[in-house]
């Protein structure tokens, strides 16, 4: 009779192995969803364009809304900057660039966060 108790322990200890296990692979995939959402994030590139125009472009992973950008000398001409940039998007601006210029960027995430400043060169003309 003593065999059938050892059986029981083992069919025991095998199931809640089992059922640990899927638990465990249920919370690492919850984990790993959650960390990608969290690494969607707005990135900014300054480039020049043609003339005295420069384009700003989103190249991040999400869209960034209440985006302000500031200039450090550069003497802003024209600009299109909005305050919605969705992710791949360009929007061009206009101005003089003299000596170090950046855009100095302000946004707010898609869960809410505020973000930045952030600093880019803003390359010469011909560049």
């Amino acid at each position: 009779m003593e065999w059938y108790w050892e059986v029981g322990k083992l069919v025991l200890a095998a199931g809640m192995g089992f059922g640990g296990g899927r638990v465990a692979v249920l919370l690492d995939r919850r984990h790993k969803k959650k960390e990608e959402n969290l690494a969607k994030e707005a990135d900014w590139v300054v480039e020049w364009m043609a003339g005295d125009t420069w384009v700003l472009t989103n190249i991040g992973s999400a869209d960034a809304a209440d985006v302000l950008v500031e200039f450090e000398a550069f003497q802003l001409t024209r600009s299109r900057l909005q305050p919605e940039h969705p992710m791949s998007e360009s929007q061009d601006f206009m101005g003089i660039r003299r000596g170090a210029s950046q855009a100095v960027i302000t946004w707010t995430n898609p869960r809410g966060d505020q973000k930045g400043p952030v600093r880019r060169l803003i390359p010469p003309r011909g560049s």
